[in-house]
């Protein structure tokens, strides 16, 4: 069976929830002085159709050269 040089990349969009990253409580204030009494139910929406076009641009780092021979 050939193998495919056909890569996937896949996106994973949701609330952030862990110990490692600041809460953000949805108020509009600054992240780390918000208080959970002040907190809001975020609602995420995820559209994907012609009316929402969207891009996720990636940077790729450049192939390293190679010194060539003289």
């Amino acid at each position: 069976m050939a193998h495919s040089s056909r890569r996937r990349l896949r996106l994973i969009v949701a609330p952030l929830n862990s110990p490692n990253y600041q809460k953000n409580y949805n108020t509009g204030g600054r992240l780390g002085y918000e208080k959970l009494e002040d907190a809001r139910i975020a609602q995420i929406k995820i559209y994907h159709d012609a009316q929402h076009a969207s891009r996720l641009s990636l940077p790729l780092a450049a192939a390293p050269q190679t010194p060539s021979a003289h």
